[in-house]
């Protein structure tokens, strides 16, 4: 007797493929990491062999592109660890965070090649945290409005970073991993979640303030024995600090030399938005200051689509960097992505107006193999 390929795709590929089964979301959040990264990789691979860059950590310039910038000094951690040596410009390895660091130093091991490494750990952490942001939305949301919202997160004009030899996707994987668990009641996970994610980036501290939200929307009141858990994500800056100690002889040499070599002074936000429309001989700073605008306007009317402590986090998380003073603005365009509260703001307008969808996502796709170009190519637009 022959079995047609309905029969035995029934009787095989539940067996085959449990996971998919279980996690029918996650073949689609595959598919839209695939095609999505391999458009950016064509585009900025083809790119740079247009523009005959040739400098790079890999040697291929379509792994190139997603190593350049920041990622050098990510991966000379990887290979040398911490030390006091300062570069040309004053800048030294100790004011970057350690986690990413280590888990290429990790990886690299196995793998041979750091940039590779590097490269599989981000893309991994992207695919985790699309699968989680999925898991957060359908918490209050159907299962098309959370896909819309998904596919928003991976259209997103930022969204190139999460992929590149960066912390952006290893740091909004634990971010959203973090308030997950905290829904649910794991608040166990949820503060190893934010530690880890405090080990990645500084602003990870923040993720306390949705925690303590959620502490006392569950519980009625902030004197309970769950609150002791938002002690466990500030260890990650004394972790830090001894590490800074250890490397530098002062625990807070992290800030210090941001403020001295890459010129982070505190300032107002709004002022730091203003001052970009108005220095002409840097056109990087009015691109940026446009994006932060649009940007900074979605969040700030986002806040009765999202829960108190989510807003609150996304207004840390944008705004904040804008109070490090105007050099911010380079990266402004990296620093939105990790604004995951917003693609809930988005996903509910695309899903009320579904004739918009493809319009917008299109609009979005294309900015984002724009920015990626740009980013991938070494321009000072986006940093």
């Amino acid at each position: 007797m022959v079995n047609t390929s309905e029969e035995v795709e029934q009787k095989y590929l539940p067996r085959a493929l449990p996971i998919f089964s279980r996690f029918p979301e996650l073949k689609k959040i595959l598919i839209y990491w695939a095609l999505s990264r391999l458009v950016l990789t064509i585009a900025a691979g083809a790119s740079r062999i247009f523009f005959d860059i040739q400098k790079g950590h890999f040697g291929n310039p379509f792994i190139d592109a997603w190593a350049i910038w920041d990622s050098g000094w990510y991966l000379n951690i990887a290979e040398n660890g911490y030390s006091a040596h300062t570069s040309e410009r004053g800048q030294a390895s100790y004011a970057f965070f350690p986690l990413y660091a280590w888990l290429i130093r990790c990886l690299g091991f196995v793998l041979q090649n750091d940039v590779i490494a590097g490269v599989v750990i981000s893309n991994i952490s992207f695919i985790v945290a699309c699968f989680a942001f999925y898991r957060w939305a359908r918490l209050e949301h159907d299962d098309a409005t959370s896909e819309t919202m998904l596919i928003t997160l991976v259209m997103f004009p930022a969204s190139f970073i999460f992929t590149a030899v960066m912390t952006e996707g290893l740091f909004v994987a634990l971010a959203i991993m973090c308030l997950l668990a905290a829904r649910k009641g794991f608040w166990g996970w949820a503060a190893l979640c934010a530690l880890a994610a405090v080990l990645t980036r500084s602003m990870g501290v923040f993720l306390v303030v949705p925690l303590a939200y959620e502490i006392i929307r569950k519980h009625r009141s902030i004197i309970v024995p769950q609150v002791l858990w938002l002690g466990i994500p500030p260890l990650g800056w004394v972790i830090v600090g001894i590490i800074n100690y250890q490397a530098a002889g002062d625990a807070f040499a992290w800030v210090e030399i941001q403020k001295q070599a890459w010129q982070h002074v505190s300032t107002f936000p709004l002022s730091v938005i203003w001052d970009g429309f108005f220095t002409p001989e840097e056109p990087a700073f009015a691109f940026n200051s446009a994006y932060s605008l649009v940007v900074g306007l979605l969040i700030v009317v986002s806040f009765k689509y999202l829960r108190l402590g989510d807003y609150g986090l996304s207004l840390i998380f944008f705004f904040l960097p804008l109070c490090s003073g105007i050099v911010t603005l380079y990266s402004m365009v990296r620093y939105s992505a990790v604004v995951f509260p917003l693609f809930i703001l988005i996903g509910i307008f695309l899903h009320a107006r579904p004739k918009y969808k493809i319009g917008i996502w299109v609009l979005c796709g294309g900015l984002q193999v724009l920015f990626m170009i740009l980013w991938s190519t070494g321009s000072y637009f986006i940093i």
